[in-house]
């Protein structure tokens, strides 16, 4: 429950980003957008 409970609380950033989704697309939300070679820029 607790575990539960802290994913939700969490922000769903973190949740994905858990998962390693996140990074696939950020990386190509970067490169679209700014074109940085840090896919972890946003990391932050």
């Amino acid at each position: 429950l607790l575990q539960n409970s802290n994913r939700r609380y969490i922000d769903p950033s973190g949740f994905v980003k858990a998962l390693g989704l996140d990074t696939g697309q950020q990386q190509v939300r970067t490169a679209s957008g700014l074109g940085s070679p840090h896919p972890h820029s946003s990391s932050s």
